[in-house]
């Protein structure tokens, strides 16, 4: 994520940043006005899946309350074992349902639910459910403070932030690798073909995230009602280290 490697931002609106000074003297960026999850715990961690569990407890939402706090059912989420099953399932698909929001699409957000919906069918115990692999919507990608230069100058910048449809992070979702892979999920409509400066744009992301080491799948929006939550879940599913989707 560029400057902001210990933090994931997400969310529809472009994030705001500043920068401040830490406790140590050194300056250190802050943002609002999204989503903002903290993988301070996962850095060196033996598990560093960014589970639907991590998202919650680590999540404070554009208006700066912690995302635990967003719903009654949250608080019956403390741990992940010795959940109460019926609560943990029904709190786990308030949170579905929240980041379906902030999808700013129709077959965005039916991505996410198919995808959800596989999860939940795949885990046999609600402890198993909130450790699955987080969706993330909207995720910014490439996010820095601008430089001390002049706006025209700080647009010239080789990546300015981008966002991807969907996110995520898992340390085994791949069958063989031994190091935490993030996959992105994008959906392409007709208005990303419809001339050649658009064309570029989505194929110079396309390279960017690949570089990053980045699993990269792209589907079409009529794909998406065809295929099954089964099968949409084993299509974006990354199946080695060298194995990467176009």
């Amino acid at each position: 994520m560029g400057a902001l490697s210990d933090v994931l931002v997400f969310g529809p609106q472009r994030p705001r940043w500043q920068v401040a000074e830490s406790p140590e003297g050194r300056p250190t960026v802050v943002v609002s006005g999204t989503y903002r999850t903290d993988l301070g715990a996962l850095r060196g961690a033996a598990n560093a899946n960014l589970s639907w569990l991590y998202l919650l407890q680590h999540t404070t939402t554009p208006s700066g309350l912690p995302l635990a706090r967003c719903h009654d059912s949250f608080r019956h989420v403390d741990g992940p074992v010795d959940l109460d099953e019926h609560e943990a399932r029904r709190a786990w698909a308030h949170l579905v349902d929240l980041l379906g929001h902030e999808c700013r699409s129709g077959p965005q957000r039916q991505v996410l639910k198919k995808i959800a919906e596989q999860q939940l069918q795949c885990s046999a115990t609600a402890a198993e459910l909130w450790s699955q692999p987080a969706l993330i919507p909207e995720c910014w990608v490439n996010v820095q403070p601008p430089p001390a230069a002049s706006d025209g100058e700080a647009e010239g910048r080789e990546h300015a932030p981008f966002r991807v449809d969907l996110l995520l992070r898992a340390e085994n979702y791949s069958r063989g690798a031994d190091q935490p892979l993030t996959a992105v999920i994008e959906i392409d409509s007709p208005v990303h073909f419809k001339d050649e400066e658009t064309l570029v744009r989505t194929t110079a992301k396309s390279r960017y995230l690949m570089r990053q080491g980045w699993r990269y799948f792209r589907f079409q929006v009529a794909e998406i009602d065809r295929l099954s939550p089964q099968d949409l879940y084993s299509e974006t599913e990354p199946h080695g280290p060298d194995d990467i989707e176009l």
